[in-house]
């Protein structure tokens, strides 16, 4: 009888580092489910998106790919949790479920990493300082996408980090490939840093003695699938909204129209200027002795700095959670690659400093750096729907029983939910002679949400510019109901 071949040490160690991640995201979820009052309202927009895809509405396909400043990768992630996890309202299961699932995939990334690069037991400390950091655990706790963007994020800086060191490794280059791919409809804050990213991989292989045909290859594999999800994003915004760039709409809007955005030096805090430090020393250090490793990773963290500024310059709402946050975790990475197959002294020299960065980051002097751009937390819009839409709908049956009430943007998943409650309409790609059309005889008006952070570019604001202030010349104002307005569409003579 031939006795079982026992299990690799390495498949043991990551079995065990797998189970306690997820009893990790276990708790983490817990947690989520017990501050209720911190679940970000995109949770609760994501859920919402999803739960009309599962229901094959058309509001929900339109959601799914119409703007970039709600990406599809999300709400795909969502879909299998939320199709399997129960609906409560004013729970988003499936948001705070891949949130945890997410930062627990992080850390594992993380270590798996670690243990790649020589850095031994020190790697614990190097997690520690990533899981203790406060917006990792906001981000990990309330729903948001930002711990997916942390995860994607991080895989393709240390497959591009890699990369350079083991050019023989295609796995690198895949995951790298991949982790972007998912990047681009993840987190449009990003877009600067990947193409810096790209522009990176380029620059390494045009110093790097090999073949015309086996660079051109390695170029050809590392963008072909971040094009491929764009060309697919491109085609399914003609398909089911009818203009190919319908999702990119508000970034070529005025920039004049929009509200004004945090600044980015009010985002920066000693903190953020202390790991900027570090990635330019990593930079420098590396350009110096050829490491083309350190050289990247440094680059990577100055470039997320470069993002923000150029999206705080064009007036485009930006948040400190994909883009600033970053520059942490691209600081232990630099403290790590600086151990890496080092001696023991060094190794833990390097996780002491980790360790004394992380807590640096409790340091209550910078408020501002981890606030995202959409501060109103999902208990606070449910409060402001129940106290309002029931106020709106009193109001407009004294119009009339038939009338019919447009709720612009993504802010409507939050005031109605994923289903239509008439007289109530999701309108996402919102047009008045489409209206009137579909709407015969009916009294018509548009609700439309104050422009702040993202709901600043949702299409009515972009279709009829400055629409909250001012209205357009197809409506009428009607009345306030806190951060939402009323206008009555009057209907043009034919």
């Amino acid at each position: 009888m031939v006795s079982p071949r026992p299990a690799r040490p390495e498949l043991r160690t990551f079995a065990v580092e797998a189970a306690a991640l997820l009893v990790l995201a276990a708790v983490l979820l817990a947690v989520g489910l017990r501050r209720g009052d911190a679940i970000s309202r995109e949770a609760g927009v994501y859920e919402a998106v999803c739960r009309s895809v599962l229901a094959n509405t058309r509001t929900g396909r339109q959601a799914l790919v119409c703007s970039a400043w709600w990406p599809p990768i999300p709400a795909l992630l969502r879909m299998p949790l939320a199709a399997m996890l129960p609906r409560a309202e004013g729970w988003p299961f499936a948001s705070l479920a891949l949130s945890a699932l997410a930062a627990a995939g992080a850390l594992l990334l993380l270590l798996r990493t670690l243990s790649g690069w020589g850095i031994g037991p020190a790697r614990l400390l190097f997690a520690g300082a990533l899981a203790a950091h406060p917006v990792f655990l906001r981000i990990a706790t309330d729903g948001s996408n930002g711990t997916i963007v942390l995860w994607l994020a991080l895989l393709a800086a240390v497959s591009l980090a890699d990369w350079p060191r083991q050019p023989t490794r295609l796995r690198h280059l895949v995951h790298f490939a991949l982790a972007a791919a998912l990047l681009v409809a993840s987190g449009i804050e990003l877009a600067p840093w990947l193409a810096a990213a790209f522009l990176l991989l380029a620059l390494t292989e045009a110093a790097t003695p090999r073949p015309r045909a086996q660079r051109e290859a390695i170029l050809i594999l590392a963008v072909l699938p971040a094009a491929s999800m764009i060309a697919l994003w491109f085609v399914m915004n003609w398909l089911i909204m009818g203009d190919p760039l319908h999702f990119l709409r508000g970034l070529l809007a005025d920039p004049a129209t929009r509200p004004a955005t945090t600044p980015l030096r009010a985002a920066l805090g000693p903190h953020e200027a202390a790991a900027l430090a570090l990635c330019a020393l990593a930079a420098g250090t590396g350009a110096l002795r050829r490491d083309r490793s350190a050289l990247t990773l440094g680059l990577l963290g100055l470039a997320l700095p470069v993002a923000a500024a150029l999206f705080a310059a064009y007036r485009l709402p930006w948040s400190a959670v994909p883009l600033l946050f970053l520059l942490h975790p691209m600081a232990l990475l630099v403290l790590a690659g600086a151990a890496r197959n080092a001696s023991g002294r060094r190794r833990a020299v390097a996780a002491a400093a980790a360790a004394v960065f992380a807590l640096a980051a409790w340091a209550p002097i910078h408020p501002a750096a981890d606030t995202p751009v959409d501060a109103e937390t999902l208990g606070v819009a449910h409060h402001a729907r129940d106290l309002w839409l029931p106020r709106i709908e009193a109001h407009l049956r004294t119009r009339g029983p038939h009338a019919r009430v447009f709720v612009g943007g993504f802010d409507s998943f939050l005031l109605l939910g994923h289903e239509e409650r008439l007289p109530f309409v999701h309108a996402l790609d919102f047009d008045v002679r489409a209206a009137e059309d579909a709407h015969p005889g009916h009294p018509l008006y548009l609700l439309v949400h104050r422009p702040t952070g993202r709901s600043a570019m949702d299409s009515v604001h972009w279709r009829y510019e400055r629409m909250y202030e001012l209205g357009s010349p197809h409506t009428l104002y009607n009345s306030d109901w806190g951060p939402w307005r009323l206008f009555e569409i009057v209907r043009a003579p034919r």
